[in-house]
């Protein structure tokens, strides 16, 4: 490989990452990061959440890009992003790290760390 390209995001978007390790310069156990876009009125038209670690290769989400169009991220639109979440960790990813039921629940609140981060970056 020898080049990546990255379309940019608008002026009006926001973005988040977030990881968690279990001390500082560890292998992150959970990873997520996100970009969002408002509409003029303040609803969501655009969404991207990818993730590290709870697959064997990174992850993007489509299931949650999805219901998030039209939303304006409140507390009900985060628990239910926050729970779909959950449901793509593999099985395949416990190890001596972490369980899958550990990697759920840090999946959920990465979820929902990224997705507050990202929305109150944006521009309205």
């Amino acid at each position: 490989m020898t080049e990546v390209r990255f379309p940019w995001i608008t002026p009006q978007s926001g973005w988040a990452f977030a990881e968690f390790a279990r001390r500082s310069g560890d292998y992150a156990l959970v990873g997520a990061a996100a970009v969002v876009t408002p509409s003029l009125d303040d609803h969501c038209i655009s969404a991207h959440i990818a993730y590290l670690g709870i697959a064997g290769l990174p992850l993007r989400v489509r299931e949650i890009e999805n219901m998030l169009i039209e939303t304006t991220f409140d507390e009900k639109v985060l628990d239910e992003a926050s729970e779909l979440a959950r449901t793509f960790v593999s099985e395949d990813m416990e190890d001596v790290h972490a369980t899958v039921d550990y990697r759920r629940a840090l999946t959920a609140e990465i979820t929902r760390r990224v997705l507050r981060m990202a929305w109150a970056r944006r521009q309205h």
